[in-house]
């Protein structure tokens, strides 16, 4: 980790300005509009390089660099996987940065296949033109002998097709951080007040993991050089190895990142604002022979307003028929949540066709909000006949 003396003026904040979803769930044109190519945003994937494979369950993890030369600031960079957003960092400057590299993780393939990986920036509510690359997802369940190559700077293993077993790389149990944005604040407390500031950390750099916050939106981690303790805006970061003992740890008064004027995203002082994000999962799916499939789905909401919310109810309705409601807690401005908090919301579909996945926050209207106009978004997911 580097260190480096107090600073007087930096503030992490996570905004995210999300695209207005309209309450018109038939509505095919709430796609934000991409920006004219005078003033377009610049991405650029730097690893890993196109057709590389991965393994069965190995995270997929993307490294952009998009940069916004003539606009106000690239605000945030979102990952696809075959059209479905698996992944999205904001900037830590709530105008956005000119130029931003990030880290972007598909936590688990789990199927083989040929995927189109998308990264996609914005500058606010207007998206820029983005940059694929294909990768192969295998199942290395073959015999055969081989040995890793390198792509990128990251390290692969041997494929079926290509004679080799997978070598599994030595797993690493320490629970620690991976920082994902070009340089993470590291404070003496679990805020964003400009006088805590102790140092920072470069992208890929791995903090380990003393503690948490009970939602996981700070971690205590120790400095390398210096054994100074301190604290990481979860958000920015990728936990690897195996956390499961990592402890709670009694949280300040003021445990997450707060509001500043500077919010482009809140016009109205002293509302909240919940934005639901569009649900993240499978899009096309295959009955099985009992003629129905089961599939993970997320939902991810964010607080863009400036001040909090409290706790709230979250509506999932499938087709018809299919209501789950459940309890979200209080989220802080700019805090970001997703249900469920590990591993996903298994849904089952029956029979062949198209079905809508709808997603509704405040559904029980119980928040003074900005604006109710983002509270819904859906996701369509095509299922089609077994094979015979």
């Amino acid at each position: 980790m580097r260190q480096r003396p107090l600073l007087t003026a930096a503030t992490v904040i996570m905004v995210c300005a999300i695209a207005a979803l309209a309450c018109n769930l038939t509505s095919a044109d709430d796609e934000p509009t991409p920006i004219s190519a005078a003033r377009d945003i610049e991405t650029e994937i730097l690893d890993p390089t196109s057709n590389t494979t991965f393994e069965v369950g190995e995270p997929v993890v993307v490294q952009a660099r998009v940069s916004d030369p003539d606009g106000t600031g690239v605000t945030r960079v979102e990952l696809l996987a075959n059209n479905i957003v698996v992944d999205q960092k904001p900037s830590q400057n709530p105008t956005g940065d000119k130029e931003l590299t990030v880290n972007l993780t598909w936590d688990a393939p789990i199927a083989p296949g040929n995927v189109t990986m998308l990264v996609r920036p914005f500058r606010g509510t207007v998206r820029g033109t983005g940059a694929t690359l294909s990768v192969t997802i295998v199942d290395n369940n073959l015999g055969g002998t081989g040995f890793p190559t390198t792509s990128g700077g990251a390290t692969r293993f041997p494929t079926a097709a290509s004679g080799g077993t997978a070598i599994a790389p030595t797993f690493n149990p320490v629970c620690r951080a991976r920082i994902d944005v070009n340089r993470l604040n590291f404070r003496s407390s679990p805020t964003t007040e400009e006088d805590n500031i102790l140092g920072y950390y470069l992208l890929n750099d791995e903090a380990r993991v003393l503690g948490r916050l009970g939602d996981n939106s700070w971690y205590r981690t120790r400095a390398i050089v210096s054994n100074t303790e301190g604290w990481i805006y979860g958000p920015f970061t990728t936990l690897l190895g195996n956390c499961s003992g990592v402890p709670v740890l009694n949280a300040p008064a003021t445990p997450i990142p707060t509001a500043t004027p500077t919010l482009q995203s809140s016009a109205v002082p002293g509302k909240p604002d919940l934005v639901a994000l569009t649900p993240s999962g499978l899009t096309a799916l295959q009955l099985g022979q009992e003629g129905s499939v089961r599939a993970s789905y997320n939902f991810t909401i964010q607080n863009i307003g400036a001040t909090a919310t409290t706790a709230f109810n979250i509506l999932i309705v499938v087709g018809d028929v299919s209501q789950t409601v459940e309890s979200i807690p209080a989220l802080a401005p700019g805090q970001v949540y997703t249900y469920p908090q590990s591993g996903g919301f298994e849904i089952t579909f029956a029979g062949p066709g198209t079905h809508r996945i709808i997603f509704v926050v405040d559904s029980n209207n119980n928040q003074n909000e900005v604006s109710e106009d983002n509270n819904t978004s859906f996701l369509d997911v095509i299922v089609s006949d077994a094979n015979p």
